[in-house]
């Protein structure tokens, strides 16, 4: 009765010590060349911008390792197709899928599958020429005819780099399940292939997009370095160690109007280049601090408008639509001024009436002649008279008569908008009131022509 265990448990154990033996030596030196690469990444890179792999590989399971009464199986194998997607230098995520056929227990060349969801810590970075890993998580695996169950599968392996985008990859996993008979451990080995745009600096930005691909920069200079980190690259920054605008090549500008503050002569007002950075509201050329006219667009001296541009701004400009050298309007002719002073002493009324006499007729009629000849001309009608009479009397009478005077050109066809009346009364004399030819004098009517 003692013999009979005792031959029955030596063979098994023997049997188990073969299998450990074997694999062994595999695990062995993957740890070692696992602590190798550990040790041998020295030099310290920024994450490289995140990107997304695809994985191909050979799977050899043996469930005999893990599960004693199933140690006589034979090797089982699969094809393992594996997505990942890595986000910093030593994080990832993947989902690998496996399909394949096996020998478990009692049934034979049974198809199975499994599709887990894990997390990948890659301690050195995953850009070296040898990336060791660590990978675990859940899982599930399907088989023919039988419900799926969990898995806990955790894995360790080597990236070994053999191109600029191309892995070569070896991995020994142990898979737990809540199962009976369906733990294992596995050893791959396949091929990595990367995805999109590499990033060689390992600047996060994917080389497609990054300006200087072999420089690590920032993501706002487009991946070129940036010192003052003001999102102007420094090869193109004019003050490299002071943050500014790009507007201004990276020097500081206040008022945002591209001009560096230390050539912009109105720094706190956002304004032209032209201008040296002072503003120009009218957009007329001459800058606001020096504009008569601000608001309103004018000439290149002083900002105020000249419509006529006949040297007279529009505000100083007695005849602003009409070019003239008169204070900006036409100049009279020395006959029609001629006229002009005539008609004082020719146009007359009946007594101390507004009633023009049938002599001044003439006159005026000239005079409406020169009018309708010279559009532009505007006709200033003053009325005066002696000092008989009372004061307010006396200026009644002399605006009466200047009305007298601008109805009758009215008459003749001057548009009424071009004749204005005033009336002096007895304010301006011209001769001595105290004689009868000098009370005559001062009964007068003058006319000029002028801008009101």
């Amino acid at each position: 009765m003692t013999d009979c265990p005792a031959r029955l448990t030596f063979t098994p154990h023997y049997q188990s010590s073969q299998k450990n033996a074997m694999l062994r030596p595999f695990l062995f030196s993957l740890l070692m060349a696992y602590g190798c690469a550990l040790w041998a990444q020295n030099v310290e890179l920024p994450d490289p911008a995140p990107f997304t792999t695809l994985g191909f590989k050979m799977v050899m399971l043996d469930h005999g390792i893990p599960n004693e009464q199933l140690k006589d199986l034979q090797k089982s194998y699969a094809l393992e197709l594996v997505p990942r997607r890595q986000f910093s230098k030593h994080f990832g995520m993947l989902m690998p899928l496996r399909i394949g056929n096996a020998d478990i227990g009692e049934f034979r060349n049974v198809r199975f599958g499994t599709l887990d969801f894990l997390a990948r810590i890659a301690p050195a970075g995953s850009e070296n020429k040898v990336s060791p890993y660590l990978q675990g998580g859940y899982g599930f695996s399907f088989e023919q005819d039988a419900r799926p169950f969990q898995a806990f599968p955790l894995a360790a392996g080597l990236d070994l780099k053999v191109g600029k985008d191309m892995w070569v990859t070896l991995q020994a996993e142990y898979r737990s399940t809540r199962r009976e008979n369906r733990k294992n451990v596995n050893l791959s080995l396949g091929y990595v292939f990367r995805f999109g745009s590499p990033d060689r600096d390992g600047d996060r930005i994917a080389d497609g997009q990054d300006k200087c691909p072999d420089l690590p920069g920032m993501s706002t200079a487009d991946g070129c370095p940036d010192a003052d980190r003001d999102g102007t690259p420094d090869s193109e920054d004019l003050c490299p160690d002071v943050q500014g605008d790009k507007s201004a090549n990276g020097c500081p500008d206040y008022d945002k109007d591209g001009i560096p503050d230390d050539k912009d002569q109105c720094p706190y007002e956002a304004g032209k280049k032209r201008l040296r950075g002072c503003p120009d509201i009218d957009g007329d050329g001459v800058p606001d601090d020096i504009d008569n006219c601000p608001n309103t667009p004018g000439g290149l001296y002083t900002g105020c408008p000249d419509s006529d541009n006949d040297g007279f701004e529009d505000n100083e400009d007695d005849c602003p639509g009409i070019a003239g050298p008169n204070r900006g309007c036409p100049e009279v002719s020395p006959q029609l001024q001629a006229l002009l002073e005539r008609a004082t002493n020719r146009i007359t009324f009946e007594g101390r009436s507004a009633t023009l006499t049938a002599q001044s007729l003439p006159m005026l009629d000239e005079i409406a002649v020169n009018m309708r000849a010279n559009p532009s001309f505007k006709l200033t009608i003053a009325g005066h008279t002696d000092n008989t009479g009372t004061i307010d009397n006396s200026e009644k009478l002399s605006e009466t008569r200047a009305l007298a005077c601008r109805g009758y050109l009215i008459s003749k066809g001057i548009d009424a908008d071009r004749i204005k009346t005033i009336g002096y009364g007895a304010t301006r004399p011209k001769a001595d009131n105290a004689t009868l030819i000098g009370r005559e004098l001062n009964n007068r009517i003058e006319l000029s022509i002028g801008n009101y």
